[in-house]
């Protein structure tokens, strides 16, 4: 019957432990396509079948895995929450089980939980607090053995000490991931901790072993199959061509610009060719190589209104206008290459170098067509950027440095603690050792006692039998006085022994069991320090509480689809509801995935806008095409608010019409807002197919 039972209690386990699985995967699994509310009715729903008391490992997998997609959606007070709730549990957990394996898994989750709270706190901004908990899942990944989640530790560490400008330690923990990785033979990993380390030395202006820690990771073994692999080598050897021609290693440069030109394939990205031709513009132009540089200028112009990232496409406007001034007739045309790099640049990116250079040639650009008032006052402008770059260098610099001096202070505190600790952990060794050898010296003087009043005894007795051989002639007499004899000696014996016991008592009370007092109350108040500085610790991690949020995927859906399944979701989530109209041209419009990505979230925005803060009770949506344009009409009949207000001040905008504007400019587009306090909201959005 025992046996039976056994095997029930171990198939329940399996199933539980298959049934928590089962939900973090589903968790993986609609998290990897944006659907987040799926997570969480997955999370309500696993812990109707899953709690701590009967089940605490498979519990605690689960919130750990919803805390990790939490923070990827930006909720990290809610993260941090989940965590604090489940570093609680771990501290019971410790209390009640024994088994060994289970213990292990515990520690394992407690380390990936520290992990997710640091990369959390990072996320948010939290610098010092981030620091401070990657340092503690370093420690609990070092004492785990768990070089996976180590590496992943020591890199946050090294992000971490790069943003607070402690640019030496920063090396030192991608030192540290880079042997990790490598060990495990993890070159994807290594590669991109390589990269890192390479721009950093780059950062401090140490060139050249930017570019030995470069070269090691073309010796790795590289999977040419895979797109995002051979993307990805493409991309390392432009950094290394950059790390090259920013050490003035022009021919070297160009060599390696080459190489990656020759691995183009005809399926590589437009960005990662944009990116290669700018680089090697700029080295063929240090050369003096005029001609092969304006020949790339025009293989880059094929790809520079594609998507891109908006500092290099600024990169290349700031290059190609450089070069048209100085080495052609088109000034018009140098003059809008560097106004559009000088835009970007004063809106984005205003401490970037080539921010002031680009003032500069806009200066010279005003100059040679006789506008001397505008190109001092851009001049004026290139110095004064030019000023605050180097200012803002300095104090972040110097603000690293006060970090690694408060970061050595502190050390030295806990040195100076770790040796007051071992001072008196000396101390209370000599104590107790003292007290063990006078106990030994006490017990050894009560053995000798004791054998020596045996032997008198015993002396006592072979004298009392001679005595009473002596006098057997007078028996009677003799038992009289050796009755009398033998109560007399006894009571002598028990005088004496209870002299000795009372001695020895004595000794013990005001001597051994007082210092034993003594002790105990030292270890009790040992272990209520200990306990306040745990619960000190636990209170201050109740305090601390965090993936961007992962993109919805379009590459197998068109606008048309998109706008249609989007506004029947809304409907079936009730009030207020949206009436949509889709033109039918609309069908046969063809858009990048990244541009239907972008009216998605211009789409939300709106809506989420109306729902806020409209109190709509209908919304409406119309999207029609005309002349090469798509039209966007979204209305509400909402409260409205004063446009003329909101424009005029920026403060007022909040972060939604922020959002769309800048989504709209990544279009190309336009919008007009018509909007009177009372009657509703109207945007018209308008941009290129």
């Amino acid at each position: 019957m025992k046996n039976i039972l056994l095997l029930i209690l171990l198939f329940c386990t399996g199933i539980t432990q298959a049934i928590s699985q089962d939900f973090v995967k589903q968790m993986d699994a609609y998290a990897n396509n944006g659907e987040y509310a799926k997570v969480d009715s997955i999370y309500t729903l696993a812990h109707t079948q899953i709690d701590y008391d009967t089940h605490p490992v498979e519990a605690l997998d689960v919130d750990v895995t919803y805390a990790i997609y939490l923070d990827a959606q930006n909720k990290f007070p809610q993260s941090r929450l989940l965590i604090a709730q489940i570093r609680k549990e771990i501290t019971k957990m410790r209390e009640t089980i024994r088994d060994a394996k289970t213990l292990k898994r515990i520690q394992e989750l407690e380390a990936m939980a520290t992990y997710e709270l640091a990369y959390g706190l990072w996320l948010d901004n939290k610098i010092k607090e981030a620091k401070e908990t990657a340092d503690q899942a370093i420690e609990q990944s070092v004492a785990l053995n768990d070089s996976s989640l180590m590496s992943e530790a020591y890199n946050l560490s090294g992000v971490i000490y790069r943003r607070l400008f402690m640019l030496d330690k920063a090396i030192a923990s991608y030192q540290k991931t880079l042997k990790i990785a490598e060990n495990q033979q993890n070159y994807n990993l290594a590669s991109i901790i390589i990269s890192n380390m390479s721009t950093l030395y780059n950062d401090m202006d140490e060139n050249d072993k930017a570019i030995i820690i470069s070269r090691k990771q073309f010796s790795y073994p590289l999977d040419t199959l895979s797109m995002k692999t051979h993307t990805n080598y493409l991309g390392r050897l432009c950094n290394h061509g950059i790390f090259l021609s920013n050490t003035h290693y022009y021919q070297a440069a160009l060599d390696t610009f080459r190489i990656a030109e020759a691995c183009l394939r005809e399926n590589s990205p437009a960005s990662i060719r944009f990116y290669l031709y700018t680089h090697h513009i700029k080295a063929l132009q240090e050369t003096g190589r005029i001609a092969e540089s304006l020949q790339y200028c025009r293989k880059a112009l094929r790809y520079r209104d594609l998507p891109q990232n908006p500092q290099n496409k600024a990169n290349f406007d700031y290059l190609y206008g450089y070069i048209l001034f100085h080495n052609t007739d088109s000034l018009i045309q140098a003059y809008r290459y560097a106004a559009s790099a000088t835009d970007f640049y004063r809106t984005a990116d205003s401490l970037n170098i080539l921010f002031s250079k680009s003032l500069l040639l806009l200066s010279e650009i005003e100059a040679q067509r006789n506008n001397l008032s505008t190109s001092a006052s851009l001049a004026k402008e290139a110095y004064e950027k030019e000023i605050a770059r180097q200012k803002d260098k300095y104090h972040k610099r110097l603000a690293g440095f006060q970090a690694e001096l408060e970061t050595q202070e502190k050390d030295l505190e806990i040195s100076r603690l770790n040796e007051k600790r071992a001072i008196e952990k000396t101390g209370y060794q000599i104590r107790t050792y003292t007290i063990a050898g006078i106990l030994v010296l006490v017990l050894l003087l009560s053995a000798i006692l004791m054998i020596h009043m045996r032997k008198r005894k015993i002396a006592f007795r072979l004298k009392q039998m001679e005595l009473e051989g002596e006098i057997k002639e007078k028996e009677a007499k003799s038992r009289l006085l050796a009755s009398e004899m033998s109560k007399k000696m006894t009571e002598q014996y028990l005088k004496g022994l209870e002299d000795s016991n009372n001695r020895i008592s004595k000794e013990l009370h005001d001597g051994i069991c007082n210092e034993l007092l003594s002790i105990h109350m030292q270890i009790n108040q040992s272990e209520q320090k200990q306990l306040s500085e745990q619960l000190t610790q636990i209170r201050k991690n109740v305090r601390n509480l965090s993936h961007q949020l992962s993109t919805p995927q379009f590459e197998h859906i068109s606008l048309y689809d998109m706008l249609l399944l989007y506004t029947e979701k809304l409907n079936l989530l009730g009030s207020p509801q949206i009436s949509s109209y889709i033109s039918p041209e609309v069908k046969n419009v063809i858009l990048l995935p990244e541009k239907i990505l972008e009216v998605y979230r211009i789409i939300q925005e709106a809506v989420s806008n109306t729902i806020k803060h409209a109190h709509a009770q209908h919304m409406y949506l119309t999207t029609s095409r005309q002349d090469g344009q798509i039209e966007i009409i979204f209305e509400d009949d909402g409260v409205g608010f004063n446009v003329t207000l909101v424009e005029e001040n920026e403060l007022e905008s909040g972060l939604g019409l922020r959002s769309i504007k800048e989504r709209i400019h990544q279009l190309q587009g336009t919008i007009q807002i018509e909007s009177q306090p009372g009657k509703g909201t109207i945007l018209h959005i308008q941009f290129p197919v």
